[in-house]
């Protein structure tokens, strides 16, 4: 029987940790400049904006529209949900290294 390992996630702080590393700046230096990042970037696609990095991935904001649905014994009235009819959702999309990253790990993948 195979026991199959799950890799440690990469969070702030490895991240800080590595950026450090490979660029020898001390972890406060990196951490200034991933805080400016994220909040960068929170406020863009907050406002409604878009995020591309080049070969690697493209963030957007997308709105959408609940569907109406009607109750199964009555289809007199419609019932719409407590929460609003539209909302908004973050789209991810991977750029074309990043895709084809992921290609050549899918191939890996065991079959079946």
């Amino acid at each position: 029987m195979k026991v199959k390992t799950q890799r440690q996630s990469l969070n702030k702080q490895r991240l800080i940790r590595r950026i450090g590393q490979q660029t020898r700046l001390s972890n406060a230096q990196v951490t200034e400049a991933v805080e400016s990042l994220v909040a960068i970037m929170m406020a863009e696609l907050g406002s409604g904006g878009r995020i591309e990095i080049a070969n690697f991935l493209v963030l957007e904001t997308q709105t959408r529209t609940r569907l109406l649905t009607r109750h199964r014994a009555t289809t007199d009235e419609p019932l719409i949900s407590p929460i609003a009819d539209t909302y908004c959702t973050l789209k991810c999309r991977p750029g074309k290294h990043l895709r084809a990253r992921l290609h050549e790990l899918s191939r890996k993948l065991p079959k079946g």
